[in-house]
């Protein structure tokens, strides 16, 4: 008696890969881009404030701080992540603390200019922000803030931003912007911030003071690389280096011992 024939081997599904940019919505319900890379790096930007509020490695640990406290609605800014700081950065000017660019409702650029050719980059995101007629009322200044976020090669959180001058008399302005960085951070007696010894630095623990040279207090485990670009014919000055460590930097609302904050302040007129 012949055996009974041993069905087909059921054919396995392909593994799918996530997509390497997902719109989703967050849990407030505020719109959000997700930006994967298939060897597990990811960073999320919120399309409220333009601003990065995750940014995981290929272990899926988070590298970037975010309060636990925080709202992600309008009006207020949201504690945490990378907020931009535009057209002012904290008091250094008439409007309020940080600018307006961090609290209003970005755009996806549908057709950015070109940026320079990096075949790397596989994984990106770009949003624009415009003034709004009260905008203009608070800052009298119409401009075109274009901002890419991509995920490079070895993992990187690459940030790029172009402002553009777009009044209709072409007077010129000046403004200020920042990345306004929250690192996640074990333990903050570990930490050291190196490289920065050179360059001028406002000590936001002393009084706003000017030291000269800064001292080293620098991050060992991580590093978060920028990427800048200029679209604007006026020259750039130097940046000023800020630090900010632990729940003293912003009203007690870090919380514990785990944030580090670094950001430079580029003046431009």
């Amino acid at each position: 008696m012949a055996g009974a024939s041993s069905p087909p081997p059921t054919p396995k599904s392909p593994k799918l890969q996530p997509p390497l940019l997902e719109r989703a919505k967050g849990p407030s319900g505020l719109d959000k881009i997700v930006l994967r890379d298939p060897r597990g790096f990811s960073a999320e930007v919120r399309l409220y404030g333009g601003q990065v509020t995750s940014w995981k490695n290929d272990h899926g640990d988070e590298l970037l701080f975010v309060s636990s406290k925080a709202i992600f609605k309008s009006p207020g800014a949201i504690h945490g992540g990378i907020p931009i700081c535009f057209p002012q950065f904290g008091t250094h000017g008439n409007i309020e603390k940080h600018g307006f660019a961090r609290n209003r409702l970005w755009l996806i650029d549908d057709n950015p200019p070109p940026l320079p050719v990096n075949t790397a980059i596989k994984t990106f995101a770009d949003l624009i922000l415009k003034p709004s007629e009260e905008d203009l009322k608070i800052w009298p200044h119409s401009f075109e803030y274009r901002l890419r976020v991509a995920l490079g090669p070895k993992g990187d959180l690459l940030l790029t931003s172009r402002i553009r001058n777009t009044n209709a008399d072409g007077r010129p302005f000046s403004f200020t912007f920042a990345y306004h960085t929250y690192f996640s951070v074990s333990d903050i007696s570990e930490v050291r911030i190196e490289g920065l010894e050179t360059l001028d630095y406002f000590d936001n623990l002393d009084g706003k003071k000017r030291p000269m040279p800064a001292p080293p207090i620098a991050v060992m485990a991580f590093s978060l690389r920028h990427g800048w670009e200029a679209s604007w014919s006026r020259r750039v000055r130097r940046p000023l280096y800020h630090r900010c460590v632990g729940p003293l930097c912003a009203g007690g609302w870090l919380g514990l011992a785990h944030v580090v904050s670094v950001f430079a302040r580029f003046p431009v007129n």
